[in-house]
């Protein structure tokens, strides 16, 4: 038998839907919130690609061929980790336990010397690598320290999963290869530059070669890289250019 309503009642039924459209939202969002839980908790074989992993594959490919199959597992020897402007990845006399792979931002490393002076001795942008490889490979204490310039993402891996990684698929041991390579043929570069450009000359050069870069650190941190002060490197940077 149907109910007639009164006007009273009738007038009520705009904000009994409202109520339910919020409490049905209010669930919606409960039920998101769980099934995201239940994605971080997920096996790794389950799981989807982030989007920053595959700039990592994106590289792998530049220097040797990936089966796309292999893709999500080679993401999953890695972790992601995010780190605030000035934070530390390595500190000074721990034991170096990652590898970083520079996803977003920028890293420096650097030591303190006997005049507690900052001597930075490499940078790392997106697409870089970076760790103390000494201390890294024999698991030794580190000399250095490792910062975020700027608020910063990586994938790290560690030694035991990085060699594991290079076990399972031979082809990354040739990419390794070719990385180490470059950052040490970079190394001996910037060592010919310190002896044989005047830091004025070092500067113009690095400058000419990464004007993006030298825009993006700050004036401390280059200078600290360049081997000169910041007083030093801003007297340069104001004088004309001959």
């Amino acid at each position: 038998m149907l109910k007639i309503i009164s006007p009273q009642e009738f007038s009520l039924i705009p904000f009994l839907f409202l109520y339910g459209c919020i409490h049905l939202t209010s669930s919606l969002v409960q039920v998101e919130h769980q099934f995201l839980i239940f994605k971080s908790n997920l096996p790794a074989k389950h799981r989807k690609f982030e989007i920053m992993e595959k700039n990592l594959i994106n590289h792998l490919k530049k220097y040797v061929a990936i089966d796309p199959n292999s893709e999500l597992d080679i993401a999953n020897f890695f972790q992601t980790k995010h780190f605030a402007k000035k934070e530390n990845l390595l500190e000074f006399d721990t034991t170096c336990k990652y590898h970083f792979f520079v996803l977003q931002g920028c890293l420096r490393m650097f030591f303190i010397n006997d005049k507690g002076v900052e001597q930075t001795i490499q940078f790392a942008i997106e697409n870089w690598w970076l760790t103390d490889y000494f201390a890294f490979e024999y698991g030794k204490k580190t000399e250095f320290i490792i910062q975020a310039v700027e608020p910063t993402t990586v994938l790290q891996i560690d030694n035991q999963s990085q060699e594991k990684l290079i076990h399972t698929f031979p082809a990354l041991e040739r990419y390794f290869r070719l990385i180490f390579q470059r950052a040490y043929s970079a190394s001996q570069l910037r060592t010919k530059y310190l002896y044989g450009f005047s830091r004025e000359q070092f500067y113009h050069h690095f400058n000419d070669n990464f004007p993006a870069f030298t825009q993006r650190i700050p004036q401390h941190v280059l200078a600290s890289f360049l081997n000169m002060t910041p007083e030093y490197l801003s007297e340069i940077k104001n004088k004309s250019r001959p």
